[in-house]
C-alpha cells in the first residue's frame, strides 16, 4: 500500500479495552506494530480528555483524539504546528469544539428530570464512589471519568416506556442522545462520525501529497455507528453485554467486504479485526 494513507480510529471500552477489565494488554503487539508502520491509532470515544490522556500515556499514544462521543477533537501542537480554522489553543493542544458545556446538559436533565423521581443516576449525581460501583474503575480512574467537559452519561433505572419519554423531551430541547455500552450519553447534537470527517480533512492538510486516506474503523456499540459508517473499513467488535449495532452503510460495506463482525470480544476482537482488514489492504503487520 503505497499510493495512499491510513488512520485507524477506535472506539475504547468493550473494543480496544475489555468490557469487564479495561485491559488492552491482547492488542498491546498489534498497535507496537501500527506505529512501527507510521499508522496513527486515534482514540474516539465517549471517555474524558483526563481519561484518554491516562491511557495514551500507557500505549505510549502521541496521536489526535476524540472526547466525549466526538464533543471535542484534540490535535498535539507538534504534529499540527499551525492553528487549524475554528480551534481554541489549550495547554499542548489545538481543540475543536462540537459542543456546549457540561453544565448546559446538567441544568437541561435537571430541569426535566424532576418530572421523573428516581428513574435515572447520573455521573454528578453518582459522585465517585458511585461512577465505581456502576463500571467497576480504581478510584484514580474513576476521578478521571468524572472529569468530563461536554456532556452528561446517565444511567436509566426505570421502564423503557419512560425512559422514550424521558429522552424525547431532552431531543425535544436540543439533546443528542447516545447509547454507549454502559451507560445513555446525553449532549450536543455532535457525533463520533462528524469530528472524524473534520479531523481527517486536518490530516489532509499536511499530507497534500497523499492521493487519499483510507479510514479503518473500530467500535462495538450503538454511539459508534456514526464513525463506522463514516469509514473506508469497519470492524465491529463483539460485545459480551449487547447485540451488534446496525450501520446505515451494512449493506454496501459487506457487499464490498469493507465490514467485518468479529468473534472475539474485546481487545482480542480487536485484533482479529483490525488484521483481517489490514491483511485486505496488503499491509504486512506480521
Amino acid at each position: 500500500m503505497t499510493s495512499h494513507k491510513l488512520l485507524v480510529f477506535t472506539d475504547m471500552d468493550g473494543s480496544l479495552l475489555d468490557h469487564y477489565s479495561y485491559s488492552h494488554a491482547a492488542a498491546d503487539d498489534l498497535l507496537a506494530t501500527l506505529n512501527a508502520l507510521g499508522i496513527p491509532v486515534i482514540p474516539n470515544t465517549s471517555k474524558t480528555r483526563a481519561e484518554i490522556e491516562h491511557i495514551r500515556l500507557e500505549l505510549k499514544n502521541h496521536h489526535p483524539f476524540i472526547a466525549e462521543n466526538g464533543a471535542a477533537v484534540f490535535l498535539p501542537k507538534n504534529i499540527f504546528e499551525q492553528p487549524p480554522v475554528d480551534t481554541t489553543s489549550q495547554g499542548d493542544y489545538w481543540v475543536k469544539t462540537f459542543s456546549k458545556s457540561r453544565a448546559h446538559w446538567q441544568k437541561l436533565i435537571a430541569d426535566i428530570g424532576s418530572a421523573f423521581p428516581n428513574s435515572f443516576l447520573t455521573f454528578e449525581q453518582a459522585g465517585i464512589a458511585g461512577i465505581i460501583e456502576m463500571t467497576g474503575l480504581d478510584h484514580s480512574t474513576a476521578l478521571l471519568a468524572a472529569n468530563r467537559e461536554y456532556g452528561e452519561p446517565l444511567k436509566w433505572l426505570s421502564s423503557e416506556e419512560q425512559g422514550e419519554k424521558f429522552f424525547d423531551l431532552l431531543q425535544q430541547r436540543g439533546a443528542q442522545i447516545l447509547r454507549g455500552g454502559r451507560f445513555t450519553h446525553i449532549s450536543d447534537i455532535c457525533d463520533k462520525g462528524t469530528a472524524l470527517k473534520w479531523l481527517v480533512k486536518q490530516y489532509a492538510s499536511l499530507n497534500e501529497s497523499a492521493t487519499a486516506y483510507q479510514i479503518l474503523a473500530v467500535g462495538d456499540s450503538q454511539n459508534d455507528v456514526a464513525m463506522l459508517d463514516e469509514a473506508s473499513y469497519a470492524v465491529i467488535v463483539k460485545s459480551p453485554t449487547h447485540t451488534a449495532p446496525k450501520l446505515h452503510t451494512e449493506k454496501d460495506k459487506a457487499a464490498n467486504a469493507r465490514l467485518y463482525h468479529t468473534r472475539a470480544c474485546g481487545p482480542e476482537g480487536w485484533v482479529e479485526g483490525v488484521s483481517k482488514l489490514l491483511y485486505q489492504l496488503d499491509i504486512n503487520h506480521n
